[in-house]
């Protein structure tokens, strides 16, 4: 699944820190090294070891999240942008970002040693639904990088998620914590306590949350999680998970 070949070209298709030996057409290996701290930091460095020179194709996979693109569909979309671009280096000079398919294709005569340095970008963004999706309307999700993000009960005040609501120009930072869920990069932030029903007599309030990835809830017991937040506007209330 990381890599693949085909004839000439070889396929970098996910990162995380790993090594590959890879045998080519021509029944020569290649031996590829990946460093990175993947899906957490967006740094990637590939170092390549053909047996001697060759000439071949290197295509580089670049994830629809860093082109914009929440899904290959209009189910779901940014609703900020981010101005750090998408950059790609080879043996420290800057090649330009051609994406075709979703990669982009190295093709050069590779020396043991060469190095290809792809960074990809990850501000916290905001994601909508389409309008269709009635449950998730006036609602908005959380996404660094590739992972999405949720607000579950042990990380805010007494742990009523559901009453979570974000304005669109609150910002929201990132750092990492190595003691938390085996180490993670949570996301922080300013929001409102909204109680169920809306807010009456002054009960609206702003409170500090925390968010972590979706994929780490439900490890510290029972209790309120969500990923859809509201909007700043009351909405009636929803289904949505619980830790058993």
């Amino acid at each position: 699944y990381m890599y693949a070949r085909k004839d000439d070209a070889v396929f970098v298709n996910l990162y995380a820190a790993s090594t590959a030996e890879i045998k080519m057409a021509d029944g020569k290996a290649l031996k590829i090294s990946q460093q990175t701290r993947y899906p957490w930091d967006g740094a990637i460095r590939l170092t390549v070891h053909p047996e001697k020179p060759a000439q071949f194709t290197m295509s580089v996979r670049v994830p629809g999240w860093a082109r914009g693109e929440v899904v290959p569909s209009d189910l779901y979309r940014f609703i900020d942008g981010s101005s750090d671009p998408v950059t790609l280096k080879v043996n420290r000079r800057s090649v330009p970002l051609k994406v075709e398919k979703g990669y982009v294709s190295l093709r050069r005569n590779w020396r043991p040693g060469d190095v290809i340095d792809l960074h990809l970008p990850m501000p916290v963004r905001r994601v909508m639904a389409t309008e269709n999706v009635e449950a998730d309307r006036e609602r908005v999700a959380i996404q660094r990088g590739p992972i999405v993000y949720c607000a579950e009960w042990p990380d805010n005040p007494q742990g009523k998620v559901l009453e979570l609501a974000l304005h669109d120009n609150t910002p929201l930072t990132s750092e990492f914590k190595s003691d938390l869920l085996n180490g993670i990069t949570i996301v922080n932030g300013t929001g409102l306590y909204i109680p169920q029903g809306g807010a009456e007599n002054g009960t609206e309030k702003p409170v500090e949350f925390t968010l972590i990835p979706y994929y780490a809830w439900a490890h510290r017991g029972k209790g309120q999680m969500t990923v859809w937040m509201q909007r700043g506007n009351p909405v009636p209330k929803r289904p949505t998970a619980t830790a058993l």
